[in-house]
């Protein structure tokens, strides 16, 4: 057990110590969220490797960490949560807005990944999630036509309909 003058926010993550972080933000700096590991990792995307949902959910809503933050490769919180088969995290970070669509440097979205790591529970929770945001981008996209003044004055247009 590391005292906290040793503590970084990495051994936070690493043993979901929400008090620890929370003394290390107030004592040290709140920039210290932005510290990365060797390869551009946030700690927030570390804590989504560990499957440490309830901390993620406090990095972001409590700390505000950009739950879309990625490394110089693209990979974000989200990309990690599906190679490593992290269905809670997951489900938490696109609760709190992760992006499915976003890409890495090979192009592909957090559902690429979980496919090719063969985390099949990943795979079918993120296709739902694009089916959903598809579903409510068509929602939003008619409420805006019908609530266009100009648009509903008599009828539509072959375009709208």
């Amino acid at each position: 057990m590391q005292s906290r003058a040793e503590k970084t926010v990495f051994s936070c993550a690493l043993e979901g110590d929400a008090e620890g972080l929370q003394y290390l933000i107030d004592e040290e700096s709140p920039d210290m969220l932005r510290e990365t590991d060797d390869v551009g990792r946030s700690v927030l995307a570390a804590a989504c490797m560990l499957d440490r949902s309830g901390f993620a959910r406090e990095l972001v809503v409590k700390h505000r960490a950009d739950v879309n933050a990625h490394t110089a490769r693209g990979y974000s919180p989200l990309h990690c949560s599906a190679m490593w088969g992290q269905l809670d995290t997951l489900k938490t970070l696109l609760e709190l807005g992760a992006d499915p669509q976003a890409v890495t440097f090979r192009s592909e979205r957090a559902i690429d990944l979980a496919r090719r790591y063969s985390r099949w529970d990943c795979v079918d929770y993120l296709a739902w999630a694009e089916a959903k945001q598809s579903l409510q981008a068509s929602i939003n996209e008619v409420r805006d036509i019908l609530a266009a003044p100009e648009r509903v004055q008599g009828k539509l247009s072959k375009e709208d309909k």
